[in-house]
């Protein structure tokens, strides 16, 4: 899951020698508002305060966030994800791919012949 990242937002805030009013005031919020959102207890932002934000500070709201790696895909190719998901939940396709996993290439191609022979 990807997060705001409060500690981003400060170091631009302190790189452009800034104060939480001079936020408030640019953006049309109150001071406390601000407070709020650079002290990490507005989770649930509106869009248009994170582009507010990043529009006064010159920045795109990707620079707020801190994206958690270890949920995007595996997969690089479309065709990949459409197999996954085909195989994903079907008991006899799994049963197949475990039994094919530690085959040589050779045992992979004879398989392959194979079960092309079944598709014509």
């Amino acid at each position: 899951m990807s997060e705001l990242s409060t500690k981003k937002m400060k170091q631009i805030l302190f790189a452009k020698n800034l104060v939480y009013q001079d936020v408030a005031d640019a953006i049309g919020t109150s001071i406390s508002n601000i407070s709020k959102i650079f002290g990490g207890f507005r989770k649930n932002m509106q869009l248009k305060s994170l582009l507010d934000l990043a529009d006064y500070f010159g920045c795109t709201i990707d620079d707020f966030i801190v994206y958690d790696k270890s949920n995007q895909s595996f997969y690089l190719e479309t065709s990949e994800i459409r197999l996954a998901s085909k195989i994903y939940g079907n008991k006899k396709l799994i049963e197949l791919m475990s039994a094919c996993e530690n085959l040589s290439n050779e045992e992979l191609d004879a398989l392959n012949n194979v079960v092309r022979t079944f598709k014509k």
